[in-house]
């Protein structure tokens, strides 16, 4: 395995690493060895590239800023630990693809204290611990899979699996800007999960299916001090089965005190069909502080209607 993988040589004075590899890939077992690298970019295989390429790979980069890693779990089998960790670190995006979940698992820990901008994606529902709660300005979540087979294996895996989006949003309580996918967001409400407040959220971002906007209502609940909201509707996919009608959510007795109180820019992208004419009149009857409001629809509108 060991013969199939990219080896790289050291560089005082190398700045920027980009590697894409079908293989894995091997650092240098030494500290500081590249102690100019601000920027590393890599996307390979984290079965052949073994323990050794997370192990040795903070160690060798001192003064990464920047680190993007896209790592492929196929063949790997039990639990595979990801440790990210650095003082400079400040972006970090993170991309985990798998081949069988239920044959893997994978237990990422992030400590960056000065961490500034996350993106997550994966399609198993990976473990993160976030440490020390870092005060990130931007955090984009993708992460589960919203078909029938993932939310079986769910059942299938209990509690444990299940708490797994909490835990990380608790170590996000810190946040300013969240961006989540119309896949993780139903994935949450379909197995009926309770979201933690988010007191220094202040921007929203959310894919919201045509089938299930409503779930926004959810989301709103739990930021108090939200001020800006973006809003991405998509139609749902016609052979998409939707588990999350079956949960019957209804809307929130009383109005998220958000838009009540504080939401002052809503932002609706990609506006398509008639049915999301709901939506609008429920956020600006109750949005009592807006300030401004913008649509970017595909549809027309005239005398306040949807047509």
């Amino acid at each position: 395995m060991d013969g199939d993988c990219i080896h790289i040589s050291d560089s005082q004075s190398l700045k920027v690493l980009k590697i894409r590899s079908d293989n894995g890939l091997k650092m240098p077992a030494l500290s500081g060895c590249f102690p100019s690298l601000t920027i590393f970019d890599v996307k390979v295989s984290l079965y052949e590239s073994g323990d050794e390429l997370i192990t040795n790979l903070f160690p060798c980069l001192p003064v990464l800023e920047k680190l993007s890693l896209v790592g492929d779990l196929t063949d790997c089998t039990g639990e595979i630990y990801v440790n990210i960790g650095g003082t400079c670190l400040k972006s970090l995006e993170l991309e985990l693809s798998i081949d069988n979940y239920d044959d893997c698992d994978a237990m990422v820990v992030i400590d960056a204290p000065h961490l500034e901008y996350l993106r997550l994606q994966d399609g198993f529902l990976a473990s993160y611990l976030v440490k020390n709660k870092p005060a990130i300005s931007e955090v984009s979540l993708d992460v589960g899979d919203y078909d029938e087979e993932f939310l079986e294996f769910l059942d299938e895996v209990g509690p444990t699996r299940r708490s797994r989006f909490n835990e990380l949003l608790h170590g996000l309580v810190n946040a300013k800007f969240l961006s989540v996918s119309a896949s993780t967001s139903k994935v949450i409400f379909s197995q009926k999960w309770n979201l933690p407040v988010l007191p220094c959220l202040t921007k929203l971002e959310l894919d919201v299916h045509t089938s299930s906007w409503i779930l926004l209502l959810y989301w709103l609940e739990s930021c108090p001090n939200l001020k800006v909201l973006s809003l991405i509707v998509k139609e749902k996919p016609v052979e998409e089965f939707d588990m999350v009608e079956e949960v019957e959510l209804t809307e929130p007795d009383d109005v998220p005190s958000c838009l009540s109180l504080r939401l002052m820019e809503i932002e609706v992208k990609r506006l398509g069909k008639v049915e999301e004419e709901e939506m609008l009149k429920y956020l600006l009857s109750n949005a009592k502080v807006l300030d401004k409001f913008t649509v970017n629809s595909r549809v027309y509108i005239k005398d306040g209607i949807l047509q």
